[in-house]
C-alpha cells in the first residue's frame, strides 16, 4: 500500500449512512485520520443514504459510477470503505474501479502492523489479521456454496477454500503457540514485579496517554498527533517521591470500529490492565465525539474484565476548553458516582499535582504503616522488608532493627511475629 518515500498513495473514502449523518461524517472524519496515520493522502470522500448495503458492490450502482469518476479525478488508487466489506462485495469493486479496495478492518490492521516493533505485538498483529482472513473465507465459502452449489453436492470453489481454511488454520495455530511462549515469559517477569504498586493508562487513541507517562516519568516515549502512535506497551518507574513509587504502563489506545479479531488478539498486550492496582483512565475532553469514546472505551475495559478496577478518570487537555466550570459539572454526570476526577492538561503541566496527590492516596489504600523490631540475625525476616516494605525510618533498640514501614495489607501476615508498639 505504500509508494517510494517522495509520493504518497493517494485514496478515496467511501461509506454509507441510515439516519444519523452527522455520526457518518464523523467515522469518515476518523477514518481519514486513520488514513494519514498510515501515511496515506485522502483525495476525496463520498457518502450514500442507503438502508441497507448493496450485496454485490456495498454502495448503489450510481454511486459506484461516482466514485470511479472520483477516482480518475484525483489520480487515486485507492478506495477506503468506513465499514467491513465481505470478500465478494471488496472483489467485485475492485474489477469494477481497478483499483485496490480496503476497509476500516484492514486499514487498522495495516496499521498495527506497520507500528509493531517487539516480536510479542508483531505475532500477535499477525493472528489477528489471518483470524480475518480465515472469517471472510468463511463468508466466501458460504457465498460460493449458494451461487454454485447444490444439496448433496460441493460448490465449485469449496474444495479450494477449505485447503486455504486449513493452511491458515494451522499458521494461527503455531502463531498462537509462540505467543503463549512469550506471554508465560512476560507473566514470570510479572510476577517477579507484584509487590510492586502498579498504574495502567487506558483511553482512547490520541487522548494523551503517552504525553502524560513522559511529563510523570520524565521519559520520552514516542508521542504525536496521530492515531495508534502508541501500539507496543512501555512501563517506566515512576517516583512521587518516599514510599510513592510504582510502575506505570502506557497501553494501545482502542478506536470505534476495532476489529473483534485485534481486540481478542491484543488481551495479552492488555494485560497490563487487567493486573493494574489502579486505571489512569484518559480522555481528551476536547474532542467533540468524547462521548463516543468513552462509549467505545468503556465496552473494551468490559471485555478484558476491567471495568470494575479501581479508576481515576482524567479528562485532558482541558486548556483547550474556555469553560472549565461546566466541564466539571458535565463530566460529573458520565460516570458513576464513586469515581475521582482530575483535569488536567499534560501538555502544559496543569493539573498534575492534585493527579499526583490521588495516585498517593490510592496507593496508601492498600498499605498500613506499621513500626517492626527484627532481630539482626535473622537475615529472612529482612529480605521481607526489603521485598514487601517500603522503610520510612529505622534506628536500634538492644539486639533488634526497628523500623517504620509502610506494607500493603495483603503482605502484613509475613510480619506479623515482628509487629511492634511503643518502641522508640
Amino acid at each position: 500500500m505504500h509508494s517510494n518515500k517522495n509520493e504518497k498513495y493517494k485514496a478515496i473514502l467511501a461509506g454509507i449512512y441510515m439516519d444519523d449523518k452527522d455520526e457518518a461524517l464523523y467515522s469518515i472524519d476518523e477514518l481519514k485520520s486513520l488514513a494519514e496515520a498510515n501515511d496515506l493522502e485522502v483525495g476525496g470522500e463520498i457518502l450514500q443514504k442507503k438502508n441497507k448495503p448493496d450485496g454485490s458492490f456495498y454502495l448503489g450502482e450510481g454511486k459506484v459510477e461516482e466514485l470511479a469518476e472520483a477516482l480518475k479525478r484525483c489520480d487515486a488508487k485507492l478506495v477506503i470503505f468506513d465499514d467491513e466489506l465481505r470478500s465478494f462485495q471488496a472483489r467485485n469493486l475492485s474489477k469494477r474501479l481497478k483499483c485496490r479496495v480496503l476497509d476500516r478492518s484492514e486499514l487498522i490492521l495495516d496499521i498495527f502492523s506497520n507500528r509493531a516493533r517487539t516480536k510479542e505485538a508483531k505475532l500477535q498483529v499477525e493472528v489477528a489479521r489471518l483470524k480475518y482472513e480465515m472469517s471472510r473465507l468463511q463468508k466466501m465459502w458460504t457465498h460460493f456454496g449458494r451461487i454454485d452449489g447444490s444439496i448433496g453436492s460441493r460448490g465449485m470453489g469449496e474444495t479450494q477454500l477449505e485447503i486455504d481454511k486449513r493452511r491458515t488454520r494451522k499458521r494461527i495455530d503455531l502463531l498462537e503457540k509462540d505467543l503463549k511462549k512469550l506471554v508465560k515469559t512476560k507473566s514470570n517477569e510479572s510476577k517477579s514485579r507484584q509487590n510492586i504498586f502498579k498504574v495502567a493508562l487506558v483511553g482512547y487513541t490520541n487522548a494523551g496517554k503517552s504525553t502524560l507517562l513522559n511529563v510523570l516519568a520524565k521519559t520520552d516515549v514516542f508521542t504525536k498527533n496521530l492515531l495508534f502512535a502508541t501500539l507496543d506497551t512501555t512501563t517506566r518507574k515512576i517516583n512521587l517521591g518516599a514510599s510513592y513509587q510504582f510502575l506505570m504502563s502506557d497501553t494501545v489506545g482502542f478506536v470505534r470500529k476495532l476489529p473483534h479479531q485485534l481486540v481478542a488478539s491484543f488481551h495479552a498486550t492488555l494485560s497490563e490492565v487487567k493486573e493494574a492496582d489502579l486505571l489512569l483512565y484518559v480522555i481528551d475532553f476536547s474532542d467533540k465525539e468524547h462521548l463516543k469514546h468513552i462509549e467505545t472505551v468503556e465496552k473494551v475495559l468490559q471485555q478484558i474484565d476491567a471495568d470494575s478496577k479501581k479508576t481515576i478518570i482524567v479528562f485532558n487537555k482541558c486548556d483547550c476548553l474556555d469553560d472549565l466550570d461546566l466541564l466539571e459539572n458535565q463530566s460529573k454526570n458520565l460516570f458513576q458516582k464513586n469515581r475521582d476526577f482530575v483535569y488536567i492538561s499534560a501538555q502544559k503541566g496543569r493539573g498534575l499535582e492534585e493527579l499526583k496527590s490521588k495516585i498517593k492516596e490510592y496507593m496508601d489504600e492498600n498499605r498500613s504503616s506499621v513500626t517492626l523490631a527484627i532481630p539482626w540475625d535473622n537475615s529472612q525476616a529482612m529480605t521481607y522488608v526489603s521485598k514487601y516494605a517500603h522503610i520510612l525510618k529505622e534506628w536500634h533498640v538492644e539486639e533488634k532493627r526497628v523500623m517504620e514501614v509502610k506494607i500493603e495489607k495483603k503482605y502484613i501476615g509475613k510480619f506479623r511475629h515482628f509487629i511492634r508498639e511503643g518502641l522508640e
